[in-house]
């Protein structure tokens, strides 16, 4: 499918037809638009492109630049050459559609919001050439203290800020992304560095993410004094977003908190917290070098849901192997269901290298997610650690 052809020639990429029907919806946030069912194109408030879908091909983007394509549930980055034309093909696009625009016939467009928002929009992504996309990646490893590797799933669209780096553990044998990197508080000139680097960085187009992830690993194993006083400091410079602020969190490596500590931080913004469970099979857990002695992590949740926090915790499907599956399960299982989970909290099933994706696998996992529902009034969702991409 082609755009009728303009004064622009750059580029002889699809878009519709000359008499093509165009639907958009501008919003304060983001733009969408879609062309006779075969192009659609989402737009940050920058202009930026988040979104490509051309026929069947289709295309995403990181915060950090890559440009992804969907490879089963999980995303694949594209190479160099495919991505620069990806960012040339969508600019071109939306330049031939500012040109198409005046043309267009009330029962041609479907349009939510205005056509002058619409024609503002696409004049800033028909400005964002793969040079500019190029150039503004480069800046990430300088707006961001380290890579995003991960976020619990019902955080992936938040805004990370970054307070502190690693993780106070560091040591757990089954971790690829904190594994050998030592926990360290950012110093608070760095931290205010970065908070406006961090908004400068997404630009308009920040007011998109109704959320805020404190990293790194457990950016809340820092003291009090000093989460408080950069709590502040992200409260100044983006205010207090929809869904709060959350967090991953070790129990076993961070202040032990009453509940009025926690009630406290809920007052300042915290919504939220993920703690990597793995398993209550204390032995098990030694194993892969997290603590034997659940009885922190117990307490630390009871604590949290007596201040108002909403707690995700994480359990690993796979640990130990065939052999230790029926104990882990047992102990897990008994475990949760002494803890005052509610309807708002989470407990995650993560699949082990994969595990989830083999017959044997999944029957596993729907065997979880049954007996976790006998056991407890929190949600239980997926948490597929291999399929996680920072999305723009």
């Amino acid at each position: 499918m082609h755009l009728p052809e303009t004064t622009d020639q750059t580029q002889e990429e699809s878009a519709p037809p000359r008499r093509a029907r165009v639907a958009a919806r501008v919003g304060p946030h983001a733009t969408v638009i879609d062309v006779d069912d075969a192009i659609s194109l989402r737009l940050d408030a920058e202009g930026r492109w988040s979104a490509w879908r051309d026929g069947s091909a289709r295309f995403r983007r990181a915060v950090d630049g890559a440009v992804l394509v969907p490879q089963g549930a999980a995303f694949a980055p594209c190479d160099a050459a495919t991505a620069a034309a990806v960012h040339e093909t969508v600019a071109a696009t939306a330049r031939r559609l500012l040109d198409l625009l005046p043309s267009l016939a009330a029962e041609e467009l479907s349009l939510i919001g205005s056509r002058e928002d619409l024609r503002a929009r696409l004049r800033s992504a028909g400005q964002w050439s793969a040079e500019r996309h190029r150039v503004h990646a480069a800046g990430f490893a300088q707006t961001f203290l380290e890579q995003v590797p991960i976020l619990p799933p019902h955080r992936y669209r938040d805004l990370v800020i970054q307070p502190a780096r690693g993780c106070p553990n560091h040591r757990c044998t089954f971790c690829a992304f904190y594994r050998d990197v030592p926990f360290e508080v950012v110093d608070l000139p760095t931290f205010e560095g970065h908070l406006a680097a961090v908004h400068a960085w997404f630009g308009q187009a920040v007011t998109e993410r109704d959320g805020i992830f404190l990293g790194s690993a457990s950016a809340l194993s820092m003291p009090d004094k000093l989460i408080f006083e950069r709590l502040a400091r992200v409260d100044a410079v983006f205010g207090r977003p929809h869904r709060g602020l959350a967090a991953f969190y070790d129990p076993d490596r961070g202040a032990v908190r009453t509940a009025a500590s926690w009630a406290n931080l809920v007052d300042a913004g915290v919504a939220d917290v993920t703690i990597g469970l793995e398993t209550a099979l204390p032995e098990l857990r030694a194993s892969v070098q997290k603590s034997p002695d659940l009885g922190r992590v117990h307490d630390c949740v009871v604590a949290m849901k007596r201040g108002g926090v909403r707690v995700a915790l994480t359990v690993l499907l796979g640990l130990g192997g065939a052999s230790q599956a029926p104990a882990h399960r047992d102990a897990t299982l008994a475990w949760l269901g002494e803890l005052p989970l509610e309807r708002s909290d989470l407990v995650y099933l993560s699949p082990l290298d994969g595990a989830g994706e083999t017959e044997a696998g999944a029957a596993a996992l729907a065997t979880w997610r049954q007996d976790l529902r006998d056991r407890t009034e929190a949600r239980v969702g997926s948490y597929r650690i291999e399929r996680f991409a920072w999305l723009a």
